[in-house]
């Protein structure tokens, strides 16, 4: 018999609408046991019926709205050895939209010290019922793990949390179903689920109410930031500048910093589709007007690659399928000290109101999560410069006309890419680009080394023409014209750092051009133009991928060398095939010269990739991942 999945079992719980007077449960599981007979339950009530948990206390963080649709199978039955598994649903037709709407606009943030508190909001059905409220401390993936098991016939280890729970407090419902005065008190810092249950863990046949999670933080943080954007067009390079500051933190520790600004009426649709098998499951997310959807869940695996396995490439990718004019962000990773002076580029997104979202984790120690979240509003608008007044008459003096002031190589819309990171004293840092922005400027990455310990700021910027003061450099053909600067972004003085720059030349580009791929060659502007030693590192269908060795950043040209090199000669070699992996820019390992040590690359570690979909900064998307964890019934 083919196996199947049945939606969400604490999806839905999370989101939800106005009651109604019945009791009927959105999804039922059926369990009997045929060799030693025995009948059990598990009973999910609906979420359009207005059951929820709603967190209370701590600190508010505003959210946009969220739709969650559901399109797919409704029921199902299997065995697991000696038991049936029964599982019916109501209210749900097959492959048609089942759709449910977040109903709350903020979310809590809690820290060492709040009081924890919680409201069951149940359905006018449940007035004077016995509400059973577990508290567990734990990781979304242990209850993930334990939710599947219960569908596939064995509910011992639910039970197990359940009955493991750090509070157990019964309350009763009044006439419309809910109950707004439960209290965990203090909380230790950590990741906690509360379940809300109308029978205890100990019975056979158990109605869930509903469940969610919430996370108490390391510690309190300050967030300054400009609250107003003044520009007088869309397309100025305009930047939204701030200073995040963890309370309490360790000056020695190394920190990782998300910064997002998010359009406020961007309202999201998260869309779960399921055939009824893994590789039929899938989960996307759309946000606003985009065009695309980004994948979430792939084939019952977070982003095609599994949740222990998302990191800050995967949240990236899932950013950059939301509307650019409605989304940005910036990050900087393994920054020593607990400040972040935060530089987001706001060049083209949409006038209106924003939320500016920062988060910290401690990068080094793995035995902290998330440590730290801030948050604020920012209205960004645009105010055309006034005409100028009328010459002669009418009473009008007129004006002299303004001061001419240099202009900026222009920069066509979206062709930039900026951000800040922090570097150790003669260490290499890799800066991975944005598909989406490596795709308009042809820079796939950045591995550099800096003089001095700090927090850079690096500006990447793809020019049709070079400067004024730039000549034309000597070469038969020019692909790319790019400019990239780094500064210290504590004090805005010029930094040249030394490194490898690696991007990537169109395919058809070459072909149409009659050159030879091994003839590409990266040029560098410095009193003059040379060229730098250039190695093919392999291709995809649609590009060749090049490294290249510079001594500093300034104005670069992608170029097609004259007849023999200038400087360095290129070394012969057979280029590498490399596959990228879909929506990321493959990045080949660098071949070994003599005499050369070769660049390393910078893979996260599991610490570091897992508190990539903890973090709190993209509450959107972490609703998502952990209410993901305990909403799909695994099958095998």
């Amino acid at each position: 018999m083919r196996t199947r999945y049945i939606l969400m079992l604490l999806l839905l719980p999370l989101l939800t609408l106005p009651a109604s007077a019945s009791v009927v449960p959105l999804v039922k599981v059926e369990i009997v046991n045929t060799s030693a007979p025995s009948y059990e339950s598990l009973s999910i009530l609906n979420p359009n019926n207005g059951n929820w948990i709603k967190m209370t206390g701590g600190d508010g963080v505003s959210i946009p709205a969220i739709d969650f649709v559901y399109s797919g199978i409704n029921s199902t039955q299997y065995t697991r050895g000696s038991k049936i598994i029964n599982i019916t649903t109501n209210n749900i037709s097959e492959n048609q939209d089942y759709v449910v709407n977040y109903p709350f606009t903020t979310q809590p943030m809690y820290h060492p010290g709040d009081t924890v508190t919680a409201e069951i909001l149940g359905e006018n059905g449940l007035a004077g019922k016995t509400a059973y409220v577990y508290l567990i401390k734990t990781y979304p993936t242990q209850l993930k793990d334990a939710l599947a098991s219960a569908v596939d016939g064995d509910t011992q280890s639910l039970r197990n949390l359940l009955n493991n729970a750090k509070q157990n407090i019964t309350v009763i419902l009044n006439s419309t179903g809910d109950n707004s005065s439960i209290s965990f008190g203090q909380l230790d810092p950590g990741d906690y689920a509360v379940v809300a249950l109308l029978n205890a863990s100990s019975e056979q046949n158990v109605t869930l109410i509903s469940a969610t999670v919430f996370q108490v933080l390391e510690h309190e943080s300050t967030l300054s930031a400009d609250t107003s954007i003044t520009r007088s067009s869309v397309s100025d390079q305009k930047y939204l500048d701030g200073k995040f500051e963890i309370v309490g933190g360790s000056s020695n520790a190394k920190y990782t910093y998300v910064a997002v600004l998010m359009k406020k009426d961007t309202a999201f649709t998260l869309r779960l589709t399921s055939g009824g098998t893994k590789s039929t499951t899938n989960l996307t997310l759309k946000a606003g007007t985009a065009s695309q959807e980004a994948m979430l869940v792939e084939g019952f695996k977070v982003a095609g690659v599994g949740l222990n396995s998302v990191n800050a490439t995967t949240v990236e990718d899932w950013l950059n399928a939301f509307p650019s004019n409605a989304v940005t962000f910036s990050i900087n990773r393994g920054a020593t000290g607990t400040t972040y002076n935060l530089s987001i580029l706001v060049q083209g997104l949409s006038d209106g109101d924003y939320y500016l979202y920062v988060a910290a984790w401690n990068a080094s120690n793995s035995s902290q999560r998330v440590v730290a979240f801030n948050w604020t509003s920012v209205t960004i608008t645009t105010v055309a410069p006034p005409p100028p007044p009328p010459s002669g008459g009418g009473g009008y003096i007129p004006l002299p006309p303004p001061a001419p002031t240099p202009t900026p190589t222009p920069v066509p819309e979206e062709g930039a890419y900026s951000t800040v990171v922090g570097v150790e004293k003669d260490k290499e840092v890799k800066i991975e680009i944005p598909p989406e922005t490596a795709e308009k400027i042809d820079v796939v990455s950045l591995t550099i080394k800096a003089p001095e310990s700090m927090n850079l700021k690096v500006e990447v910027r793809k020019l049709e023409s070079p400067p004024a003061e730039v000549p034309e450099p000597p070469a038969k053909k020019v692909y790319r014209f790019v400019e990239i600067t780094f500064r210290n972004n504590d004090t805005g003085e010029e930094v040249e750092p030394t490194g490898y720059i690696d991007f990537k030349v169109s395919k058809s580009w070459v072909a149409e051009s009659g050159h030879d791929p091994e003839d590409i060659i990266l040029m560098r502007y410095h009193n003059g133009w040379e060229e730098l030693r250039t190695e093919m590192v392999g291709e995809d269908e649609n590009y060749y991928y090049y490294r290249a060795e510079t001594g500093g950043f300034s104005v670069f040209a992608i170029a097609v060398k004259e007849v023999a090199p200038s400087v360095t000669p290129t070394p012969t070699r057979t280029p590498e095939i490399v596959t990228p992996t879909p929506a990321v820019t493959p990045t080949a390992a660098k071949t070994e010269t003599p005499g050369e040590t070769p660049a390393p690359e910078l893979t996260p570690t599991l610490e570091e990739q897992a508190a990539w979909w903890k973090n709190p900064l993209l509450w959107i998307t972490i609703a998502v991942l952990i209410v993901l964890a305990v909403a799909y019934w695994r099958r095998s």
